[in-house]
């Protein structure tokens, strides 16, 4: 299972502080991309604020691998993988772009 991240769940708020976060300008990426894992930390903290304002980004550290698919919602069948394991930390795919995060824009230019 992949992660997808999709520009169209934040606000323009949070497509901000995105940008502020990680340095990269979210308008400027593509379908595809493959985020960093300071880019997944951001997209987490943003998600997770929503219910809790005070969280911070240190604290979106914090988040373990397990808890991403309860964050992100992943695409039926991306890729043919699975998540990482949680026993293992590791991707139990034979596809090595299936275990990452990529990000979706259907935004029209």
């Amino acid at each position: 299972m992949a992660f997808v991240f999709d520009i169209n769940e934040l606000d323009l708020g949070e497509l901000e502080d995105f940008a502020e976060a990680t340095g990269i300008d979210p308008l400027t990426l593509t379908d595809g991309w493959q985020p960093t894992l300071k880019a997944v930390r951001a997209f987490v903290w943003l998600i997770k604020r929503r219910e809790d304002p005070a969280l911070t980004l240190e604290d979106a550290r914090r988040v373990k691998v397990s808890e991403l698919a309860a964050l992100v919602p992943s695409v039926a069948g991306a890729g043919g993988g699975s998540a990482p394991s949680p026993s293992s930390g590791r991707c139990t795919s034979t596809s090595s772009s299936s275990c990452g995060a990529t990000w979706r824009s259907t935004r029209k230019r």
